[in-house]
């Protein structure tokens, strides 16, 4: 047996697997999907989910794994309220929308914990 990596997870049990620092889950999903950043339903945490060469093999991480994918995501979350402040500031949708993602960031665990 080769070490092409680990076994791939079904998607209905990856959320059962814990997250381990600068390591990913391969989850094989049923279904093609998009990739990018997601809430998991069952854990209401953020994970980004990014292709394979196997459309149906995605690598997984968690928001907060680890400091890389944690400023990942909260440079994701800037750019989005950049985006939505230089969009027409009348929209309520897009207000809304700012607020939720500042939400989104004040749950943010800090990195200064002692």
């Amino acid at each position: 047996m080769d070490d092409d990596g680990p076994a791939p997870i079904h998607i209905s049990r990856a959320h059962e697997i814990d997250f381990q620092a600068f390591t990913a889950k391969w989850v094989r999903v049923d279904c093609l999907i998009d990739g990018g950043w997601k809430e998991n339903p069952f854990s209401g945490r953020w994970e980004l989910w990014e292709a394979t060469d196997d459309p149906l093999l995605w690598e997984v991480r968690s928001a907060w794994q680890d400091a890389c994918t944690a400023t990942a995501f909260g440079w994701s979350a800037a750019t989005s309220i950049v985006e939505v402040l230089s969009a027409s500031p009348e929209s309520a949708a897009k207000a809304e929308l700012e607020g939720m993602i500042l939400e989104r960031l004040s749950e943010q665990p800090s990195s200064r914990a002692a």
